[in-house]
């Protein structure tokens, strides 16, 4: 990797060439890259990013990642780019991820007990950040057999009277530092299940890392709830 934008997680050493929407065209023509990978906006590529990539023989190459499905198909369009052999590393690699991908989502037995799940981050005094239909996290919850609660888009600011509304059971909090006094509080009412991995909340194949934490707990608070069932009389 010869360029990133600020948003990049890699070595920190590699130079900064500005955002997609304010690239900076001498920095990035001093790093001659051979591939550019963008995540395009809504509004579509620059046109001048595509002008400078024709006019100096970069491959330029689209990545969208909006759905779970953009994720996966993003680890093969990735190692196509950068890899024309189809049996190399890059592949394997994309292949081991995939897997991983897959797997992390596999339907758990019994999750239709669960009831109604809602997705949730930044869990404060104010409300919270719900995942609903058409967004990646929700799309991934679903394929482990979870009914996720409908709101009004993928990514809904919620205040805590319309999350304590919503006809679900479960809540599952993606958020490394949610307010222990909402938790314990209003939202006691509802299971809860923790997944505080960062990677949640970043589309990119290292998802995978906390859909794998996710997924054993969802088992864990499914088996709990199994439990309890056949405790009661």
């Amino acid at each position: 990797m010869v360029a990133r934008t600020p948003w990049c997680v890699t070595d920190a050493t590699v130079p900064v060439v500005g955002t997609l929407l304010d690239v900076d065209v001498e920095a990035l023509v001093l790093t001659d890259p051979t591939v550019v990978l963008v995540q395009p906006p809504v509004q579509g590529n620059p046109p001048h990013l595509a002008d400078l990539s024709a006019k100096r023989g970069w491959n330029l190459v689209e990545i969208r990642i909006n759905s779970f499905d953009d994720i996966g198909r993003a680890v093969g369009a990735v190692a196509d780019a950068l890899e024309p052999v189809s049996t190399g590393p890059l592949h394997i690699r994309a292949d081991e991820c995939m897997e991983r991908l897959t797997a992390s989502c596999a339907p758990i037995e019994s999750a239709s007990q669960m009831g109604g799940v809602a997705l949730l981050s930044s869990v404060r005094d104010n409300g919270a950040l719900g995942f609903g239909e058409g967004s990646y996290l929700a799309q991934a919850v679903e394929r482990m057999g979870c009914h996720v609660a409908p709101l009004s888009g993928p990514f809904t600011q919620l205040s805590l009277e319309e999350i304590c509304a919503l006809e679900v059971s479960t809540l599952i909090i993606c958020d490394a530092n949610p307010d222990e006094r909402v938790v314990q509080g209003p939202l006691s009412k509802f299971w809860i299940v923790l997944a505080p991995h960062e990677s949640l909340l970043m589309p990119s194949p290292s998802l995978v890392d906390g859909l794998e934490l996710m997924r054993r707990s969802l088992v864990d608070v499914v088996q709990l709830m199994n439990a309890r069932r056949e405790a009661t009389p």
